[in-house]
């Protein structure tokens, strides 16, 4: 896709410069053809391989590779996973505490404008007052014995290291 995009764009610029090539090197069926109409055919044709270009591009992996070194390290912790519809689900022990890590594409997500955003199940009640800002462990669910926490922090590139020393301190925020 990316050879047929260059291939699209050479040639759209040779049609922009059709004024400025020798006749001679121009093929003969195009001569009847007004040399406007030709640059403008090749105006369009960069156009569309640019426009093509920008909606075909790679994204950033940065937050893929983000979301597989959080699901390593929970791996490593020994956390059991389950694939979800949008996500997967972490079960395991932390500091000899049962937590549930969940990475999700859902409405906490959208509410900080990131694609995913991991839900972190703590046992326990959560200490008056939290410590914490919304985008780092915002309280969520409430339940029986147990509440949920946003950390849309972590998942900023960069940034996923910070799982064991954030689950350390939410853990240490509970009553």
């Amino acid at each position: 896709m990316r050879f047929l995009l260059r291939v699209v764009l050479i040639a759209g610029l040779l049609l922009i410069a059709w004024p400025w090539i020798p006749a001679r090197l121009r093929p003969a069926s195009t001569a009847a053809v007004p040399a406007r109409t030709i640059q403008i055919a090749g105006g369009a044709a960069v156009a569309l391989a640019i426009a093509l270009a920008l909606a075909t591009r790679r994204r950033r992996d940065g937050e893929a590779d983000d979301a597989a070194e959080i699901r390593a390290r929970l791996a490593d912790a020994g956390f059991r996973f389950t694939d979800l519809d949008r996500g997967w689900q972490a079960e395991g022990l932390w500091q000899k505490e049962r937590v549930v890590v969940r990475k999700v594409s859902d409405v906490h997500a959208t509410r900080f404008g990131r694609p995913w955003t991991l839900l972190i199940t703590l046992p326990g009640t959560p200490r008056e007052p939290w410590p914490f800002l919304p985008d780092q462990g915002g309280i969520v669910e409430r339940g029986n014995g147990t509440f949920t926490v946003v950390a849309a922090d972590l998942g900023l590139a960069g940034r996923s290291a910070r799982l064991g020393s954030r689950l350390d301190h939410l853990l240490a925020a509970r009553e």
